[in-house]
């Protein structure tokens, strides 16, 4: 049979008002709350600049397709030079360049790039957008 020390087990001092009310935050809470506000702060920063990068890059594509149409404009003036009859344009709808060729004769079309059947599968695909998907990039 084993002795139990009684007196061992009660505490010789009571603890102060001082120790009892204000416990010591851990630090891990601590340093939680730190990774969060660090995480926070660079998750704004990647925002902005991801909102930044947006705006430059639509800018760049109003000023390719601003280039674009220009060059089209000046192969048309250059064409209607020549007795050939060929015709550069952008599909407003897809975006794409077509170039037509006509008989000059007859004003024909001889040949359409993309072909028209493509064409109306294109618009076609730009009209189901908002049915196919939620949203736009």
């Amino acid at each position: 049979m084993s002795v139990i020390d009684v007196g061992a087990a009660i505490p010789t001092s009571t603890p102060s008002a001082t120790q009892v009310l204000t416990p010591k935050p851990a630090p891990k809470v601590d340093q939680a709350f730190k990774d969060i506000r660090a995480v926070s702060a660079r998750s704004e920063q990647v925002y902005t600049e991801m909102a930044q990068q947006k705006t430059r890059s639509v800018e760049e594509m109003n000023k390719v397709q601003v280039r674009l149409q220009d060059v089209i404009n000046t192969l048309n003036e250059t064409i209607d030079l020549s007795p050939n009859k060929l015709q550069f344009s952008v599909d407003s709808v897809s975006n794409r360049i077509l170039v037509v060729v006509t008989d000059e004769v007859t004003g024909e079309v001889v040949r359409q790039v993309p072909a028209e059947a493509l064409l109306r599968v294109a618009h076609n695909l730009e009209a189901m957008k908002g049915i196919l998907f939620d949203k736009m990039l």
